[in-house]
């Protein structure tokens, strides 16, 4: 199974998004995204009865389109390649 891995963007309209790489239920690769709502927003009122104020759930990569994969993908390696030149390992 990959290392578990964690990607949060902060700077959104609605809130934090997080994103967790995790194996689902069934043992599968997936990710867990997690959407914590601000209420200063005009969704406000709409997002009051939310539970908790977020939603959870975990979507195995095989349930993700592909535009979002490949983009989770393509972030990934980005990443991975900043820190690698970062540290002086490229």
């Amino acid at each position: 199974m990959a290392t578990p891995k964690t990607w949060t963007a902060y700077d959104l309209t609605l809130g934090a998004l997080k994103l967790t790489r995790t194996p689902s239920k069934d043992g599968n690769q997936a990710v867990q995204f997690e959407q914590r709502y601000d209420y200063e927003n005009d969704l406000g009122d709409i997002l009051q009865g939310v539970a908790g104020s977020r939603l959870v759930d975990v979507v195995e990569l095989a349930d993700i389109p592909a535009g979002i994969l490949t983009a989770l993908t393509t972030i990934n390696s980005w990443l991975y390649q900043r820190c690698l030149e970062k540290e002086g390992m490229e």
